[in-house]
């Protein structure tokens, strides 16, 4: 399958830091994340390596006041969630 290696890496990735999406993009070529819990409106990390996401997912979750060195805890709500 084209992008295998890639693809592997987004879902470890997932599975490493379950409060997020990740995705090989295979279009564009890129890893995007999509943050899963509360975080501004449209709020998406996108980089060509998983390290650079990695690095790009930590700076959300410090700004969001979640531990930037781990996953996102459980309980922080999910996005566009209220409450």
């Amino acid at each position: 399958m084209l992008d295998e290696g890639q693809r592997r890496a987004a879902a470890e990735v997932t599975r490493d830091h379950p409060h997020w999406l990740v995705i090989w993009g295979c279009s564009s070529r890129l890893f995007w994340g999509f943050p899963g819990f509360r975080v501004p409106p449209g709020t998406i990390v996108r980089a060509p390596d998983p390290e650079s996401l990695l690095t790009r997912m930590r700076e959300v979750q410090a700004s969001a006041g979640l531990d930037p060195r781990g996953p996102a805890r459980r309980g922080c709500g999910r996005a566009g969630s209220r409450g």
